[in-house]
């Protein structure tokens, strides 16, 4: 009876030990356990980096893609009109990717992801758009000095970082943006203590939204996520075209949904005590 108990605590060592060893390892482990017969078993254990990259297609009654570590997208119905390819592929070289800049801290990024599509013959889409807003989740891992509290979701265009929200689940490593739009680069940064008026400008300062090409065909102000705001936009003569509350995005038309005519057009943004103007050009 001794002996069996020495070699039972020897038995449950052994695997304490290789749990241990193995939860520092950067791999997915998954294990079984074989009877040989009533009194024996053979534990297999199989090691294999963490997934990298998945793909699905999705259409118009929506869907989700996700990585195993939590990472994903989910699509609601109505946002795509054609089937398409949606992929994720986890960006492992993030030293070579630009540092924060406007609301992120100039830091590089704590996780990155590219979200991409392509329809179903193969060919690539570019900024593939949605109808409606989809939510966007990244993971990130442990590490030191990490401000999981301030940890936003930000989205790449061809100059700079742009944030897209979120909000952190720090039991499961995880930011999680509502109001996304298209699929882009997708990075973790911790977002600035206090943001200037300048944070809240849009990029763009002209719009070309006649043509209807996903090119300047809007504007889209800045740091808004789980804000309260509003956004009026008037003519240079003082008469108002547009007043929008809580949507960042004016995509040049009027209240009655009609394209603007050509020229300038002042914004007056009030969000929190901030009343911030500005003048976007709209050409046909």
């Amino acid at each position: 009876m001794a002996r069996e108990r020495r070699r039972l605590i020897k038995i449950l060592a052994s695997i304490l030990f290789a749990g241990i060893f193995i939860s520092f390892l950067p791999f997915t482990v998954s294990s079984i356990f074989i009877p040989v017969d009533k009194e024996t078993f053979i534990a297999s254990v199989t090691l294999r980096p963490p997934q990298d990259y998945a793909e699905k297609n999705i259409g118009p009654p929506g869907g989700s893609l996700y990585l195993e570590d939590g990472t994903g997208v989910t699509i609601p119905e109505g946002a795509l009109t054609k089937w398409v390819s949606v992929s994720i592929k986890r960006i492992k070289d993030i030293q070579n990717l630009p540092l924060g800049n406007r609301a992120a801290m100039p830091v590089e990024p704590i996780s990155a992801y590219e979200f991409g599509a392509s329809d179903l013959d193969g060919k690539k889409v570019n900024s593939l758009m949605f109808n409606k807003a989809s939510t966007v989740i990244l993971a990130y891992g442990d590490g030191d000095g990490i401000l999981e509290e301030r940890l936003r979701i930000f989205w790449r265009d061809l100059l700079d970082w742009r944030l897209s929200g979120g909000e952190v689940d720090k039991k499961n490593k995880i930011v999680t943006a509502k109001n996304v739009m298209h699929l882009s680069k997708f990075a973790l940064f911790p977002i600035r203590f206090g943001l200037s008026a300048d944070a809240y400008r849009p990029v763009r300062k002209i719009i070309t939204p006649a043509y209807k090409d996903g090119i300047n065909d809007e504007i889209e102000f800045e740091n808004l996520d789980g804000k309260q705001f509003t956004i009026r936009i008037y003519d240079i003569t003082g008469k108002r075209i547009k007043i929008l509350r809580n949507n960042p995005v004016w995509d040049g038309t009027d209240d009655d949904g009609d394209i603007v005519e050509s020229g300038v057009y002042i914004y007056q943004l009030k969000v929190e005590d901030k009343v911030i103007s500005g003048v976007i050009a709209v050409a046909k």
